[in-house]
Order: C-alpha cells, then structure tokens, then sequence
C-alpha cells in the first residue's frame, strides 16, 4: 500500500494544475460523451478516486453534497485548499476500507477513471451496493481493460513513471519472443492503436519511439548526438525508428536496447509525442513512453550512436530541442 500511496503521490504532483475549473466530464476529453445527468440528479454522491477533484466541485457548486475519497494524501491536501469554497469535502483514505467502516449512504457513488479502474470489482461493487441509497446509482468510466487482464488495472498514461504496478491476470501471458526479456506492460493495445491511427489522419509518415527513464531522484536519462551527425551535440531521450510492421512497444524495447545496452523491464505510462522532420525531410511523429529498466539507473550504459549519457534535471536541461523541453516540462 505504501508503495500504491507514493506512485499516487508521484500522480499528484504532476496532474493537479492551480488554474484549474470545475468540470465535470465522463472522459478526458472536454465536451465529450454524457454529463452528470448520469448521475440521475442525486442530492447526495461518493466519488471513490476523487483525483483532481473538478467533477466533486462541479456537483457541489450545484448543491449536491458532494464528497470524495483518494488514496493520495498530496492529491486530498491540495483538493482541500482549492475548492473549500464550493462545500465538496475530499478525505484521504483507502477505499475498500472507507467503505467498510463508515456506514453513510448516497444517491450516487461514481468514479472517473477512478478506483473502479485500480480496485477489484469482487472486492468494491458489494461494498459499493451497502453505501446506496435506494434506487441509488453507481456509474463509472474507464479506458477499455488490458488485453488478457481483469480486475485492477495499470495505468497508461503519463502519470507514474516509477515502478510497474502489476495488474490482475486471467490467463497466462504468452512467452516472450526467444532471445528477448519478458517486459510488463501496462498499454492497452488500443492505446498504440489510436495514437498510430491519429498519425496516419495527420500525414505523418514515419513512425519514432522515445523512452523516459528516469533514476529516484527524478532525473531523466539523455544521449547527446555526435557531433558529425543530424542534429549533431543535441541531447536527446534514447529513441529510434519503429520498423514495418513493428509494434511500438517492441520497438521502443529494441532502441533503449540498441542506444544504452538497457533492458526494458515495463513500460509504465504514455508520456506525449511530438512532430519534426527528419533528416530526409519526412513528417515525423515522435511517441514517448515512461519505463523501468533491468537494475534501473544503476545499470551500465552502453553507448552506440551517442558520444555521452547524463542524469538530467527535468527543469535544467543541456541543450534538446524545444520539443523534448516541452515533453519533460523544464
């Protein structure tokens, strides 16, 4: 729990932004899908992963009463003090225990991208179902379940960037190819499926995978460019071409491999991408991804197209492009 608590931590600092509104949305895209009408106008509601808490505010302002549980005592902390204004009360707790040991009912118990997504449902729907009201409503979204998987899920976005947080498997995954290490990952198929055919809408025509691997300290690992090369004395993340047919992830494991002699263990998050042309003038889209490696910072790096690695801090990088700047946010 103590390690769940710090990745929700890590989550935290990076997502809660101060200019920040009330909103509430099904979906991490404005204006898309249902509102709260889902809710069935409740006069009471439970949000189980409350997060950044603009749905909680939202419902309050229209006086609801409105109350949330995180599991991230950073995340519950800053909720608190940025929107006390609208009544919404944030409590920092465990979920299946919260709901448990307290014996309060609600219209609507709710969760966006929330505990439904990370809690075992065997465990959380009985629980749930005892905190309702009558008549009451419980109604979540989510991304679309791991391949494979079944109950809590992974996370897939750019938030953790620590360890790997394994999820419930129904069945044995397939062995790796032969001659290469077993990686966890916690993409969805979809995920690599919607980001190359985005591309493809946009005209890019070449394909680029990054990797961010950064040490306990947050630092981010960079290569510099030989000096006789494209782009030459530029630092850079470890990053390559995919190949024909080349899933992303296959080729992101095969490029930390080839540029630092690294392992990728898991790939643990979707951190963005960005465009730029190529040295033969092709409209190139670079994805990043966050990763663990075999034996982490400590392991030896071996360098093949570079001419020096850094340990870098995410705001006082060497010379990258502007684009990588804005990717890790210096």
């Amino acid at each position: 729990m103590a390690v769940e608590t710090d990745l929700w931590d890590t989550y935290a600092a990076s997502a809660f932004k101060e200019d920040a509104e009330p909103v509430f949305c099904w979906t991490q895209y404005a204006g898309h899908g249902p509102g709260p009408e889902v809710l069935g106008g409740p006069r009471s509601v439970l949000e189980v992963g409350c997060g950044t808490g603009r749905a909680l505010a939202y419902l309050a302002q229209r006086g609801v009463v409105a109350r949330g549980v995180d599991l991230s005592p950073v995340m519950v902390k800053q909720t608190t003090a940025k929107w006390a204004a609208t009544g919404a009360e944030f409590i920092c707790g465990e979920v299946l225990e919260y709901l448990r040991d307290h014996g309060e009912t609600y219209d609507a118990v709710y969760s966006i991208f929330g505990a439904a997504w990370f809690t075992d449902p065997g465990r959380l729907f009985p629980l749930v179902h005892q905190r309702l009201c009558s008549r009451g409503v419980f109604a979540f979204s989510q991304p679309p379940a791991i391949p494979g998987a079944y109950g809590p899920q992974g996370m897939y976005k750019g938030g953790f960037a620590g360890r790997a947080m394994p999820s419930g498997r129904s069945q044995k995954p397939e062995p790796p190819p032969e001659g290469t290490a077993e990686v966890t990952s916690l993409l969805p198929d979809s995920l690599a499926e919607s980001l190359l055919a985005d591309a493809r809408r946009d005209g890019i025509e070449k394909y680029v995978v990054g990797a961010l691997i950064t040490d306990e300290d947050g630092r981010v690992l960079l290569l510099r460019r030989r000096a006789e090369d494209f782009l030459g004395g530029l630092w850079e993340l470890p990053s390559g071409g995919a190949k024909a047919g080349e899933r992303l992830v296959d080729a992101l494991c095969r490029e930390v491999l080839e540029e630092t002699g690294l392992t990728v263990s898991g790939v643990t998050g979707y951190v963005g991408s960005f465009d730029y042309a190529s040295r033969s003038g092709r409209r190139t889209r670079q994805f990043t991804f966050a990763v663990n490696v075999t034996g982490g910072a400590a392991g030896a790096i071996t360098l093949s197209e570079h001419d020096e690695s850094a340990w870098a801090d995410p705001h006082d990088l060497p010379a990258v492009s502007d684009e990588t700047r804005a990717l890790l946010g210096g």
